[in-house]
């Protein structure tokens, strides 16, 4: 299936093992052919782990042509794959939503095992409204830190040398990131500059070091660039003015 290489019977294994108790079972055809559990995980992690994907899994093998599907209740677990043209997607799900629905309960019933809890986690900077999650006992936290940006300076080029010809009409440069996003934040030989994935800056003749950071004031990442003499206006940044590289 897609360019991992695995099996429908692996996947259904796979997915067995997120839905019960993180025990690893080799498929096979007939039960006198069942070899003993490997385990994988704990019960605990399984479930966490579980809670984070749909009832029913679906991905394209082929866009347009072909889809796969895995699903679990707590009788068995199906994986399928469909080739029924543009609507696998759709197909797939509803056959294996079917065929799990006659197996057993559907929605199957969740049963939190134990030394799993749940607790209200925020997240600084507001990235993301407060909510309910798992935790195995003992490593819930109330507070979480967005990640680490891995956003790059993409304009001006790390050593570029700016001249009258790479500025705008005012004397503006545009500074951008490979992302847009509003964690971002500019400086200029340390000065602020703007947040954002693009920003403008009015250079001023000179070596400059241009810093991108994220909003707790970690490096994300960080050019240099010289600015030939004779060029350049009073003032650090105008994000007013329309950047000439966009289509409006």
């Amino acid at each position: 299936l897609t360019q991992v290489g695995i099996t429908l019977p692996r996947l259904a294994a796979l997915g067995r093992l997120l839905v019960m108790d993180g025990q690893w079972r080799a498929p096979y055809w007939l039960p006198a052919a069942e070899t003993t559990s490997v385990p994988v995980m704990s019960p605990m992690a399984a479930f966490i782990a579980g809670d984070l994907y749909p009832l029913v899994r679906v991905s394209d093998t082929v866009a347009g042509r072909s889809a796969w599907a895995v699903g679990s209740n707590a009788a068995v677990t199906i994986a399928v794959w469909m080739e029924t043209g543009a609507s696998a997607r759709l197909e797939v799900r509803t056959w294996l939503a079917a065929q799990l629905a006659e197996a057993a309960m559907w929605p199957p019933e969740r049963v939190v095992p134990a030394g799993v809890v749940t607790g209200l986690v925020s997240f600084d900077s507001g990235v993301e409204p407060a909510r309910i999650e798992w935790f195995i006992t003992g490593t819930a936290s109330a507070r979480a830190m967005p990640p680490m940006l891995t956003a790059r300076i993409v304009a001006p080029g790390d050593r570029s040398i700016i001249g009258a010809g790479d500025l705008a009409g005012d004397g503006g440069l545009w500074l951008r990131a490979s992302e847009d996003q509003p964690r971002l934040r500019w400086r200029v030989d340390g000065a602020p500059v703007g947040a954002g994935g693009r920003v403008r800056w009015l250079p001023q003749p000179g070596l400059h070091r241009i810093t991108l950071l994220d909003d707790r004031d970690r490096l994300v990442d960080a050019i240099e660039v010289a600015v030939r003499v004779g060029i350049g206006r009073a003032g650090v940044s105008d994000q007013a003015q329309d950047d000439p590289g966009q289509q409006r």
